[in-house]
């Protein structure tokens, strides 16, 4: 009888001898990821041994012994568990980066505030360039016109020198550039993209004035410059800028009306977003007079009171460019509104709420190739500040412009694509699709770029 009990319990002993092990070598697979986590099946469990409380291996014991059987994670907790680590790695790289450009901006430059009642300068006095011009072109002839024969332009653009505010700013300022060479590279226009304020007393509005003054001195072989803001987008990629035309006593040419400018004072009569500027002496001494409006400090925060009181609608806040140019152009016509051509035959710029909801319409009646309000060369998202900072207030804002880019660059990227036998699916989205053409010839697409059939995905 003894040695029948004696055999039982080691029988016992040898039984939960092998559960342990089978335990054992179950959880070593898991933690190494050779076995997908699982719950153990109850008939491996006796009461004598450790029982889990709920589905998972390893949670609190019910009963039996007091153990506890550390939980194996399995491949995707891990994997989560990195992205969680890196993101907040990357947060704080942003953090500090953030920090140390503003840190760098502000020590990098001393303020250039003008001694009382003189004149602020962008640079040197000079009188005569466009006799240094005129003689850099006798030396080498055809430098200021591009391969086509028309005159040779650069577009000018740029961004803060630091990272954006927002996660989705740079990559918005990324598209923007891209959707700039589309336009520019088949025209043969220089593209110059700014990262530095060159003038510390110039920032803001007025980061523009002493970069093109710097531009025009080192490029005496560019016949106009294309200033474009970076919340600009081109959505006529076929239609050409009619340079050529205009008359050589016209330096500037904006997107505007004479009879807001002149018969309003309205100071949102033109736009300062985007404008040609012809490389000329005119040009240096329009944005030397243009810049005692925007020396940061006393100087600006005066002009904007003065152009509070002297334009119409305008709302109180410190000088900006705009508003500036509207004052020289009504209270000193002689100077200034011969050589400002305000341009409305084609939309260099177009505000985009009144038009972004549209393109639907427009892609279903027109074409591009007009520049017009058929199809606008430029839409223009003014007051979106990509870049900026997004609080609780401005993010229904601010989604609303990021939608609405997305949709002009979609726009503006399909005129791209579609030379290529691709389209966007539809303008909320970066996915493409195969089209094909009713027409086979390279010339007849060139006129007709819309003339083609969606197959589907």
């Amino acid at each position: 009888m003894a040695s029948s009990r004696l055999a039982a319990a080691m029988f016992n002993r040898m039984d939960l001898l092998t559960c342990f092990v089978f335990l054992l070598v179950l959880g070593l697979t898991q933690r190494l990821h050779l076995l997908p986590s699982v719950p153990l099946p109850e008939e491996f469990l006796s009461d004598a041994m450790i029982r889990p409380s709920g589905p998972v291996l390893g949670e609190e014991i019910a009963r039996g012994p007091r153990r506890r059987l550390l939980e194996a994670p399995s491949q995707a907790e891990d994997r989560e568990a990195q992205r969680r680590m890196v993101r907040a790695a990357v947060e704080r790289w942003k953090k500090e980066q953030r920090a140390r450009d503003k840190r760098e901006m502000n020590e990098s430059m001393p303020d250039t505030q003008p001694p009382k009642g003189e004149r602020y300068l962008l640079g040197p006095k000079i009188t005569d360039w466009d006799e240094q011009r005129a003689d850099y072109v006798r030396k080498h002839p055809g430098s200021n016109e591009t391969r086509q024969g028309k005159p040779k332009v650069m577009l000018v653009t740029g961004s803060q020198p630091g990272m954006c505010d927002n996660d989705v700013g740079d990559f918005l300022l990324l598209k923007s550039l891209k959707n700039k060479l589309d336009y520019c590279s088949p025209r043969d226009i220089q593209i110059y993209y700014s990262t530095a304020i060159l003038d510390r007393s110039m920032d803001s509005f007025w980061v523009k004035l002493p970069l093109l003054r710097k531009l025009m001195l080192s490029h005496a072989d560019v016949e106009w410059f294309w200033w474009m803001d970076s919340d600009a987008i081109f959505t006529d990629m076929t239609f050409d800028v009619p340079f050529e035309t205009y008359e050589p006593h016209t330096h500037m040419v904006m997107h505007g009306y004479d009879s807001l400018v002149y018969g309003q004072k309205d100071w949102a009569g033109l736009n300062a977003g985007i404008y040609l500027i012809r490389n000329s002496q005119w040009s240096l001494d329009f944005m030397e007079d243009l810049a005692q409006f925007g020396v940061k400090g006393p100087m600006r925060d005066a002009a904007g009171v003065k152009l509070f009181k002297e334009l119409e609608t305008r709302p109180m806040f410190e000088g900006d460019d705009q508003s500036a140019i509207v004052w020289l152009m009504v209270y000193h016509p002689e100077k200034y509104a011969k050589h400002i051509y305000l341009e409305s035959k084609y939309q260099l710029h177009s505000f985009w709420p009144t038009v972004t909801g549209r393109y639907e319409e427009l892609m279903d009646k027109y074409h591009p190739g007009y520049g017009d309000h058929r199809w606008p060369l430029i839409t223009h998202f003014v007051g979106c500040k990509p870049c900026g900072k997004i609080g609780v207030i401005e993010y229904e804002a601010t989604q609303k412009c990021v939608e609405n880019m997305e949709r002009a660059f979609n726009f503006a990227d399909n005129q791209v694509l579609r030379k290529f036998g691709y389209e966007h699916l539809h303008l909320d989205t970066f996915q493409v699709v195969k089209i094909n053409f009713t027409t086979y010839k390279a010339s007849e697409f060139d006129s007709h770029p819309l003339k083609y059939r969606q197959l589907g995905i």
